[in-house]
């Protein structure tokens, strides 16, 4: 894999991406765009447009939970009922 120091990415793509948008390697490895010992990219950041956006899907978020638990607990309750009738009629 090629290792590429954010600046040397951006002249590659001809983009000027911020480095929020990357992982960064923790130790420096040596660029193979400009030669120089930097911290390179190892990946692409997939949750940063969720970052973005998190305000925006945050009550979607909290609505789909409430209607998950709207759903999920009668269901729970009527099988712990269930079993306790069927406890009931074995004895």
């Amino acid at each position: 894999m090629a290792e590429f120091c954010l600046e040397c990415l951006n002249r590659i793509n001809e983009t000027k991406e911020p480095a929020i948008k990357y992982i960064m390697s923790e130790e420096l490895n040596l660029c193979e765009g400009c030669g120089q010992w930097k911290r390179t990219v190892s990946m692409y950041r997939l949750s940063y447009w969720l970052w973005k956006l998190r305000f925006i899907i945050a009550p979607f978020k909290f609505i789909g939970i409430a209607i998950y638990i709207t759903i999920k607990l009668p269901w729970v309750l009527w099988q712990v009922y269930r079993e306790r009738k069927n406890k009931k009629d074995i004895q």
